[in-house]
């Protein structure tokens, strides 16, 4: 929720992140309504190996393919 929360308010332009005060209120108001789910070891691995390098390269690719 708070990687989540993070990325929301970069994309509204503000430029203080939430913090565990924050986390902990949002907790309190939803969690009847949170499915808690533990990460597994795929995911895990993935999100370690998708850099933000392979990430660029990636978009490189794909441009690269579009314009033939």
């Amino acid at each position: 929720a708070l990687k989540l929360a993070t990325h929301y308010f970069k994309s509204l332009g503000l430029s203080d992140n939430p913090g565990k005060k924050w986390l902990h209120s949002f907790v309190s108001r939803y969690g009847d309504e949170i499915k808690w789910k533990k990460q597994n070891k795929l995911e895990r691995a993935r999100e370690e190996i998708f850099t933000e390098e392979v990430r660029s390269n990636w978009f490189k690719l794909l441009e690269n393919v579009m314009k033939k």
